[in-house]
């Protein structure tokens, strides 16, 4: 039976125990006891063993909500995690000092369950460790993490939301395992206001910043313009790896385990200019990562904030040389790196790409791909994702004459790759 809300309401209990399994979702059961309580259970295999995982009671849990957490458990589990031994543990005391227990949260919860959790423990150890690192969890009080986010946020507004969410996850997850008794971040508010972010780069500023970039020797240069050919995410490139590039088939595999909706892996076309990139770093290669940091860390390279701000000098500066050095310039306006991804993804659309190929190349889970549609709807769109990218590398090839022309009377490099 394939469940709706009405339909899993018109269920009536009866002698027997039942369980019917919902068709939307393989694994997701609907229990039914004949006291007539009604709860989510999901069936699967681990280490050879049948076993069964309660998700909730209905409504409390509602059918969206039980397919949605059967789904993630389902991602989980195909990764070798079993629920039934997470939860088994769930209770395990923590260490009490603040910076061990965060590292048991990192190593058991975060590396697991999301893709950006070297970004998160950077936030510990630069904005919290600092203040509590050595405290005891448990002596950590609301007057604590206000004051901690205060303090961020008279340094940088928006990073103090970030720092607070982190917080408030890992005490969360630490109410969770029975080490604390609540969370002493429960009804601190966030500090800065955030706006959606429109911004994305028009063809007169790609023209501005695509020469510029050919004329910068640095591997953050070649970072950017592959952000800029493929449309990923910057952690997705910073965190590149060798072993997922495919030279002879012009694909990037990014493992599910690194893309943020974690669901499948993210296959992405190479046209020819991402190519040169690639072999041009590989032939200079020091490491696994294709940019790896240069103080042995063995982490992906660190300073992308300053490079970008060096950037936006280059382009100022070129902008200058390119009027004599006098008369005022017109630098673009205040942008992020991650405007590039929006960039990318508007400039598709403006080539009259097909929504759900858009999607694809941004590795989307949402919109003609969201819901149960997208459990199901497994094509990758290579073939539709290589035509459109090939579209964008062309649009970006006239954009570059274009501002070598402005620039520098039409004698820059004439090609990404340079």
């Amino acid at each position: 039976m394939k469940f709706t809300t009405k339909s899993v309401d018109a269920i009536k209990p009866n002698l027997k125990q039942q369980e019917i399994p919902d068709a939307a979702m393989p694994g997701l059961y609907l229990r039914v006891m004949p006291s007539g309580v009604k709860s989510w259970t999901l069936r699967y295999r681990s280490d050879g063993f049948h076993r069964r995982y309660t998700i909730g009671k209905y409504p409390k849990v509602s059918l969206a909500e039980a397919r949605k957490m059967a789904g993630e458990m389902t991602v989980a589990i195909e990764r070798g995690h079993d629920p039934q031994a997470d939860k088994a543990s769930r209770y395990t005391v923590l260490p009490k000092n603040l910076k061990d227990a965060v590292k048991v949260y990192i190593d058991a919860y975060a590396k697991v369950r999301t893709v950006r959790w070297e970004d998160t423990l950077r936030m510990f150890e630069r904005h919290v460790f600092p203040e509590w690192g050595n405290r005891p969890i448990d002596t950590i009080k609301r007057r604590d993490v206000v004051r901690l986010i205060e303090k961020v946020h008279q340094q940088a507004p928006i990073r103090s939301n970030r720092v607070l969410a982190a917080v408030r996850h890992f005490f969360n997850w630490c109410v969770s395992r029975d080490a604390l008794d609540y969370s002493p971040v429960m009804g601190v508010k966030a500090l800065a206001k955030e706006n959606k972010r429109e911004r994305f780069l028009d063809d007169g500023e790609l023209a501005l910043l695509l020469p510029v970039l050919c004329s910068l020797n640095s591997r953050f240069a070649e970072a950017f313009k592959l952000l800029l050919y493929t449309g990923t995410r910057r952690s997705e490139v910073f965190g590149m790896s060798w072993d997922e590039i495919d030279f002879d088939k012009a694909v990037w595999i990014i493992p599910r385990e690194r893309t943020k909706k974690q669901n499948l892996p993210h296959l992405v076309p190479l046209s020819a200019p991402a190519l040169s990139i690639l072999r041009r770093l590989w032939a200079e290669r020091t490491s696994n990562l294709v940019f790896p940091s240069t103080n042995g860390s063995g982490r992906p390279m660190s300073g992308i904030s300053k490079a970008k701000k060096a950037l936006d000098a280059a382009i100022v500066a070129a902008l200058l040389e390119a009027n004599g050095g006098t008369g005022d310039v017109h630098p673009l306006k205040p942008w992020r790196i991650h405007d590039i991804r929006r960039t990318v993804a508007t400039g598709l659309q403006r080539l009259g790409a097909r929504l759900e190929v858009t999607e694809g190349v941004l590795h989307h889970i949402s919109g003609s791909r969201g819901g149960i549609a997208g459990v199901y709807q497994q094509h990758d769109w290579a073939d539709e994702k290589r035509a459109v990218l090939s579209l964008w590398e062309a649009h970006l090839d006239l954009l570059l004459k274009q501002g070598e022309q402005k620039l520098y009377g039409g004698l820059g490099n004439a090609n990404l790759t340079h």
